[in-house]
């Protein structure tokens, strides 16, 4: 019993593949082939044949149609997607290595060795200059203030000033002049006297003596105004 073929438009929707179509097996193209290819009958009946390139019998139509169809056109290109969540923070770096010690330095002079060497007055200090050992004068200092400039002044520095450091001595002092000395300094004229706090402070003289300093002119103080008198000397 023979079967009828198959319809072209059937045909033509079916997967292609190894298919039984009317008692006929068709064959499955070969994997390189880029065309397939079919042999129709006057009553439509189709039959596959492979390869594409061979020849139909006699009477009947041959057709062929591509495995793959044409490339169809570019798609528009999709729109930018969103920015991405920032990325979270690194991991602290680790610590930094220690350098390393430095050099052993030159042993120093004994005590000794520095007093030796060193060659310093009464009053001095040594001390180290950066480079070397040495001596410095250290500065003996006195002060001595009045709260308020009173119009009449007198008897002493005691009655006078209203405070004044230890070793500021009782010397004579009244409304014009005043005598100060200090009881750790041998030459006073090597001091330096500054006069201030008081508007007319200007107006009053200094005179230095080994024995002490003179103040004149107090009379030309501003009265109720406070005075202020440093003294400095190197020895």
């Amino acid at each position: 019993m023979k079967s009828k073929g198959i319809p072209i438009g059937i045909v033509i929707g079916l997967i292609i593949g190894s298919v039984a179509v009317g008692g006929y097996v068709v064959a499955r193209p070969a994997a390189t082939s880029k065309k397939l290819a079919a042999c129709v009958d006057r009553d439509g009946t189709m039959r596959l044949k492979a390869p594409a390139t061979a020849s139909c019998p006699k009477g009947q139509k041959k057709i062929t149609w591509n495995t793959k169809g044409l490339r169809g056109p570019q798609g528009t290109p999709g729109a930018n997607g969103n920015d991405g969540a920032p990325g979270n923070d690194g991991a602290p770096g680790q610590d930094g290595v220690d350098g390393a010690p430095g050099d052993k330095g030159d042993k120093g002079d004994t005590g000794d060795a520095v007093l030796e060497s060193v060659n310093c007055l009464s009053g001095q200090t040594i001390v180290w200059t950066g480079t070397d050992w040495g001596c410095r004068t250290i500065a003996i200092t006195g002060q001595l203030s009045i709260t308020s400039v009173a119009p009449l002044m007198c008897c002493g520095v005691f009655d006078v000033f209203d405070s004044y450091t230890p070793n500021v001595l009782n010397y004579p002092c009244d409304e014009v002049f005043c005598y100060v000395a200090l009881s750790d300094v041998s030459d006073h004229q090597s001091c330096t006297v500054t006069v201030y706090g008081n508007p007319s402070a200007s107006a009053v003289f200094v005179y230095k003596y080994g024995s002490g300093i003179e103040l004149e002119f107090l009379d030309q103080l501003t009265d109720g105004e406070p005075l202020y008198v440093n003294l400095s000397c190197l020895q």
